[in-house]
Order: structure tokens, then sequence, then C-alpha cells
């Protein structure tokens, strides 16, 4: 029944930038809604604009990586990596543009300081790691054998 439902949801959600922008929607929901207790942070705004524009830019560092390598940046078709970035961004994280995303959902938690969008934020380390993490390592380490394995012991998943 979950492995159903999970390949449901990796159907419908194919990119993870969908997945994002649907979690988005709802974090607004919930804003707007006043649903959720509002838990009160000092210099929210600030903290919030910073986290978004590091996001940004490390969506945009992982983003530049895979163009100078010339491979493949969909998700959907780790098999068609032609080389294993380890470099630069890389190096601090195996998964940098979801560690943006995560940054980019944190920002408007801190923004809007509503107690329920922060559930959501290991909600969606949960579900990355499931359905979009665990595939693409899975292919990566078919494709790069023990040079991806020894990266993997070197740097961690997210952080």
């Amino acid at each position: 029944m979950m492995a159903e439902v999970l390949l449901m949801f990796r159907r419908v959600y194919k990119f993870p930038v969908a997945f994002v922008a649907s979690l988005f929607v709802v974090m607004v929901f919930f804003d707007k809604s006043n649903l959720g207790g509002v838990i009160s942070i000092p210099y929210h705004k600030p903290i919030a604009l910073f986290l978004l524009f590091l996001g940004a830019i490390v969506i945009a560092m992982a983003v530049i990586s895979f163009k100078h390598a010339h491979t493949t940046l969909n998700p959907e078709t780790p098999n068609a990596a032609t080389s294993l970035i380890k470099s630069g961004i890389f190096s601090v994280s195996r998964n940098p543009i979801y560690v943006g995303f995560l940054l980019l959902l944190t920002s408007f938690a801190v923004y809007s300081g509503n107690s329920i969008n922060f559930i959501f934020l290991p909600l969606f380390v949960m579900a990355v790691n499931r359905l979009y993490i665990l595939p693409e390592e899975a292919a990566l380490e078919t494709i790069f054998k023990e040079e991806y394995i020894d990266y993997k012991r070197r740097v961690r998943r997210w952080l």
C-alpha cells in the first residue's frame, strides 16, 4: 500500500521543483488561514531574507556546476549522468539543490511564523530522501561504482 502511494506521488511530482511549489502553496494556505499558532521570531524578516538568498545562491551554484560538467540536471534521468560532480558546493553536500529548496521553504516558515509550516520542513526532508534522493543514489552508484561509494563516505547527503 505504502509503495503504491509513493509511486503515485512520484508520478505526480516527477520534478522536485513541482513538489516544492505545491508545498509552498500549502504553507501559504496555512499562513493565510491562521491555522496553527504563531511563533514570534525576533528579526524574522531579515532572517527569512537571508535564508531566501542563501537558498537561491546554493541552488544557482549547483545548477552552474551541472552546466559546467555537461551532465544531466533532470532527476528523472539520473542514468544519463556523464560525470560525477564532487567539487564546489558538491564537496559540502551531495544534494545542494534539495538543501537550497529546504532553505527556501525554511525562509517562508520563518517569515510567516506559522507553527504548522515548521512541521512541513522535516516532512519535506523525509519525502525528498525517499522519492528523489534514494533512486538518484542507486543510479549514480550503478554508473560510477566505487567512485560514488567513496564520495558518499566523504560527503553528507544534506549537510
